[in-house]
């Protein structure tokens, strides 16, 4: 056989170094589409702290509006509010993703600012936007009268 043709001989000299780039590439290629196919997330750790800390932390004795966008935790934005803090929340303006097919969570975010909000059911008010009808997204209003 010719010498360049052997395993160790002229042409894995030459391509050596076309494999290394090669493999290179298609490792940053590989990196940037999974990159790209899982959002560019990034985990971060921080503290928990509810409604009723930061209340606290900041010796607040009103709250104009409780504005909750917590993607699929708004009961336990809501349960982080010490019944003697409801008081002070004059609105509640808030998404609640529902579970697929029912109510639950809904109804749920409801009674709790009926029961331990103390806000009338009468001015307790959930929507679902036309566009997003049928989905498991509402917004749920209320308001002190």
């Amino acid at each position: 056989g010719v010498g360049w043709c052997r395993r160790g001989g002229l042409a894995d000299a030459v391509f050596a170094p076309v494999r290394r780039v090669a493999r290179a590439v298609f490792q940053f290629v590989l990196g940037a589409v999974l990159k790209f196919m899982l959002g560019n997330k990034y985990e971060f750790e921080c503290p928990l702290v509810t409604v009723s800390d930061v209340v606290d932390s900041h010796e607040l004795d009103e709250i104009d509006l409780l504005k909750v966008d917590v993607e699929r935790s708004e009961l336990a934005v809501l349960k982080g509010v010490r019944p003697e803090h409801w008081a002070m929340v004059r609105q509640v303006a808030m998404e609640v993703h529902d579970s697929a097919g029912g109510t639950k969570e809904l109804e749920e975010c409801r009674r709790l600012l009926r029961d331990v909000g103390s806000f009338d059911e009468k001015r307790i008010v959930a929507e679902q936007p036309d566009d997003l009808e049928g989905s498991t997204l509402w917004n749920l209003y209320a308001s002190r009268a």
